[in-house]
């Protein structure tokens, strides 16, 4: 842990102290806020902390063992800092954060670091929301490995699978019609999209025009142009808007075989399904 200031060593061993606490949010797209549960304001080594926020925190539960330490932090969305859309969208996905106690009266006292990972789950309710931040120790719990399974283990064009992605993307579609912010038609000028709606089982679309500009959702139904998306988009979605369709897959080995030719990539154990089949039927 970084060492304290003797400044703010000084100021903690007094009876009565004037602390805040502070957060530095590093967002994926670049953005950082600085948010502080002080009543004002602060400014902390050139940075501006805003107050008004509304955000608090959980107390903090540490161990010195390999456990996995808990933290929350909770807040008011607010129009201009944390918005609803924001965190629907995954703004907030995989955000880097910071925490820190400072003396508020004397800033420049230094700092007394708390903790530093990443948000997790981030939940609304009634206008508030609920981060849950998972701390460095978090890396240890993933379990490294692969397990037998009937279905494809890889991800889609990746490196065990081998397609090129590129060959399964479909650039400047254009919205043509709108039924709600999940559901719309397209079309390509002067190109035939395909009409197996198998091909796009497990894509994806993105967004390259518009407010959802950069924001990536899950397909759930494709045929004939149209498609329904897994989530709503956070913004209104609009004729003209542009798009970028990537196809997907099942993970079926018949699939491999039969809508891609790539058999000899699978890496899945389809057998393992069939033999557990025969098996309750012997049994």
């Amino acid at each position: 842990m970084p060492s304290i200031p003797e400044a703010m060593r000084c100021h903690l061993d007094n009876p009565i102290t004037t602390l805040a606490m502070c957060w530095d949010l590093y967002l994926c797209n670049g953005v950082e806020h600085n948010l502080t549960s002080h009543e004002e304001d602060l400014y902390i080594n050139g940075k501006h902390y805003l107050a008004k926020t509304g955000v608090s925190a959980s107390a903090i539960s540490s161990s010195s063992g390999l456990a996995v330490d808990n933290m929350d932090i909770e807040g008011i969305l607010d129009s201009e800092i944390i918005t609803e859309i924001d965190i629907l969208s995954g703004a907030y996905d995989h955000s880097e954060i910071r925490v820190f106690m400072v003396n508020y009266q004397n800033p420049e006292d230094g700092i007394v670091p708390l903790r530093r990972g990443w948000l997790g789950e981030v939940r609304l309710h009634q206008g508030h929301f609920l981060a849950e931040i998972r701390g460095l120790l978090q890396s240890f719990s993933t379990k490294l490995g692969e397990v037998y399974s009937p279905k494809c283990r890889a991800t889609f064009c990746d490196q065990q699978c081998t397609l090129n992605l590129e060959q399964h993307t479909f650039q400047k579609l254009v919205i043509s019609q709108v039924v709600d912010n999940s559901t719309f038609f397209f079309y390509k000028d002067g190109a035939t999209l395909p009409s197996n709606p198998s091909l796009f089982v497990g894509g994806s679309i993105k967004f390259d025009s518009g407010n959802n500009k950069g924001i990536v959702r899950e397909l759930k139904y494709y045929h004939n142009s149209s498609v329904r998306l897994m989530l709503p988009m956070p913004y209104a979605v609009e004729i003209g808007n542009e798009l970028t369709l990537h196809a997907g897959c099942d993970k079926n080995f018949s699939t491999c075989c039969k809508l891609y030719n790539n058999a000899l990539n699978f890496r899945g154990e389809p057998a393992i399904g069939n033999q557990a089949r025969m098996n309750l039927r012997r049994e």
